[in-house]
């Protein structure tokens, strides 16, 4: 898959994407998504290949879990470390990257390029993680409850996305209230995201 930045029209592929999320018809998806899994690489941000230094995306990403016997790579989104996003598995198919809980099924796959058990998250990573998440949010209607890290989800036995990996999944409220998102719950209580000011 060519991961180059193109321009449709006068739009981005970043900005046709994000379109594409918001209108995207969840009758594509054969079950729904309930959540999203953050995960992270546990990996050097760039790797040597036929002596040139090459950093690792999307495309590395899935020759790696292809080398496995996986049909394709197991994330749905990988964050770059300079926290652009660039597409993985399609979101109508289900992910390889939380075999428990039913994650593959239900929830969406964000990975982040970096071994986060061995340095701490770049500002512009963990910035690219939030604006990604949040536009999932508004996509999916998704509340905050819906958001987890792979090592929260029960009957996981992982330290992904790593131990200095911010523990707190709230912390996408600011970037959440200064998009113009309002909280809204749903019939049982939890918090949804409902529109945009805009």
């Amino acid at each position: 898959m060519d991961i180059t930045p193109y321009v449709v029209g006068n739009k981005s592929r970043i900005e046709v994407e994000e379109q594409r999320l918001l209108t995207f018809d969840l009758k594509q998806c054969t079950v729904p998504l309930f959540c999203v899994v953050n995960h992270h690489t546990a990996s050097p941000t760039e790797v040597r290949r036929f002596g040139k230094t090459v950093p690792v995306d999307a495309a590395m990403i899935r020759e790696w879990h292809k080398t496995k016997g996986w049909s394709d790579i197991g994330y749905h989104f990988v964050i770059m470390p300079d926290g652009r996003c660039e597409e993985g598995k399609p979101l109508y198919r289900p992910g390889a990257h939380c075999n428990v809980g039913h994650r593959n099924f239900i929830g969406i796959g964000i990975c982040l390029v970096g071994n986060f058990s061995e340095t701490e998250v770049p500002d512009a990573k963990l910035s690219g993680l939030v604006t990604k998440v949040v536009r999932l949010m508004e996509a999916f209607k998704l509340g905050l409850e819906s958001i987890e890290l792979h090592r929260d989800v029960p009957g996981t036995a992982t330290e992904c996305p790593g131990r200095y990996f911010p523990a707190d999944v709230h912390l996408i409220m600011p970037i959440y209230h200064e998009r113009g998102f309002e909280d809204t719950q749903d019939v049982k209580g939890n918090s949804i995201v409902a529109s945009r000011d805009v």
